[in-house]
């Protein structure tokens, strides 16, 4: 194609934008690893460092060693849950990510304002997460949880940086997705791994409304005998807020295309890689219309695939299926 000298100055500023953007951005991750790796090598603060043998899960934590263990351990396990669906990475070293994980009101305080200072690009981000329970980043690949022991009725520590995990492996393999495949899939990455989900993205009455392990019974079922054909309203649904309904139908379709259809999920996902790199070149996030997603569900799964759905979730298989399944062949 020629380019006319208008069009070529547009596509050189256009790229040099870019460019200029991809800079600050490998600036800004840069400036945080480096933060992190100060703090959590300070003494005073008082965390102590854990490994998973191969060196793919690096946890940082001020628990006590039991409880870091165990949640050292449950992210190892969620990890192997999609490994086993989505491909097992050739060097799993090569591929680590890291969590902290504190209890500590005030050290968590500090790390924030350690942040916000020295990463100026995004000291409001970091000042106002003094107030939530952590946040997690993909640039560089890291989720940063403070425990509230004021919400231990109504949380799991081991589980919610498990599922958090299950949010930085997906971007590591695929970007950005949209939010309810995200969510959907850290929930049903829960279920698959532990048979209980205790880190859904809103907690408020869940405790007293679902037990964490029967998200994989009548609950969800009920839903989807209500759910309108075609995945419209689960397509549509931006995860946030919360919406019960829409979060359990999430967390059907993702269960089942783990434990039924995983390759499947993966060239779904894969699509969804390169509608992002077409569209949204400095970021953002990710919403594709109904039309696309119902469109490349069709080109990933396949005719019948929603018959095949929901015949499977009338008599769901046991949680750890799979797991039993895998000794019977050893």
């Amino acid at each position: 194609m020629f380019l006319t000298p208008v069009l070529f100055c547009t596509l050189l500023l256009q790229d040099l934008e870019l460019s200029a953007e991809q800079q600050k951005i490998q600036e800004q991750a840069q400036q945080i690893l480096e933060t992190v790796e100060a703090f959590t090598e300070t003494k005073k603060n008082k965390l102590k460092p854990y490994a998973s043998k191969d060196k793919r899960v690096y946890l940082f934590s001020d628990f006590r060693s039991k409880e870091a263990k165990i949640a050292l351990k449950d992210c190892s396990t969620i990890l192997a849950c999609l490994d086993r669906s989505l491909i097992e990475p050739e060097d799993p070293s090569e591929c680590s990510l890291r969590g902290i994980m504190i209890q500590k009101k005030r050290t968590y305080e500090k790390l924030c304002d350690m942040l916000s200072e020295n990463v100026p690009s995004m000291a409001g981000f970091f000042l106002r997460q003094r107030t939530t329970s952590g946040f997690t980043l993909y640039d560089p690949p890291i989720s940063i949880y403070y425990f509230e022991g004021g919400i231990k009725a109504e949380a799991s520590a081991s589980h919610d940086m498990a599922h958090n995990f299950v949010h930085l492996e997906m971007n590591r393999r695929y970007g950005i997705l949209p939010l309810w495949i995200i969510e959907g899939l850290a929930c049903a990455g829960e279920d698959g791994a532990f048979g209980e989900v205790w880190s859904n993205w809103y907690r408020d009455g869940f405790v007293f409304s679902l037990s964490h392990s029967g998200w994989r019974g009548k609950d969800t079922q009920n839903i989807l005998e209500k759910m309108k054909p075609g995945f419209t309203e689960l397509f549509a649904y931006a995860a946030r807020p919360y919406e019960d309904a829409e979060a359990h139908m999430a967390f059907a379709f993702l269960t089942y295309a783990l434990e039924a259809e995983p390759l499947e999920l993966k060239k779904f996902c894969d699509l969804l890689k390169v509608e992002y790199g077409k569209n949204y070149e400095l970021g953002g996030r990710f919403v594709p219309s109904v039309e696309f997603q119902q469109k490349i569900l069709l080109e990933a799964f396949g005719e019948g695939f929603e018959a095949r759905f929901r015949a499977w979730w009338l008599d769901p298989p046991k949680w750890n299926a799979w797991q039993k399944s895998e000794k019977k062949k050893r």
